[in-house]
């Protein structure tokens, strides 16, 4: 869910996460774009990705697009498994969006 803050500057967003995540984010995050990869090599992108943020923590945001939906399906199941800690990562939460989704790692 996502609304427009008060006061804050055009573009910005106020992000309402829920479970862990809690309270409000606001601005913009480090991305992975997902465009036109191939559903097979969503994971290792995936890896890759979160691999250089992992020790810092924080929010990043994956976007996949909406196209046929297979990759973003995808992005949700590998999140859904490393929440539950069953892969080489474990992040804290993640928030689906339309296009993208944020992950808290």
């Amino acid at each position: 869910m996502s609304d427009r803050r008060k006061g804050a500057p055009k573009g910005e967003r106020g992000l309402r996460l829920i479970g862990s995540l809690g309270g409000e984010l606001v601005g913009r995050f480090t991305k992975l774009d997902l465009h036109g990869v191939r559903v097979e090599d969503v994971r290792d992108r995936v890896d890759q990705f979160l691999d250089q943020y992992i020790v810092s923590g924080g929010t990043v945001e994956i976007v996949f697009g909406i196209g046929t939906g297979a990759v973003r399906k995808e992005v949700l199941n590998y999140l859904k498994e490393l929440k539950a800690g069953r892969g080489a990562y474990s992040i804290q939460d993640y928030k689906e969006q339309r296009i993208s989704c944020l992950v808290v790692v």
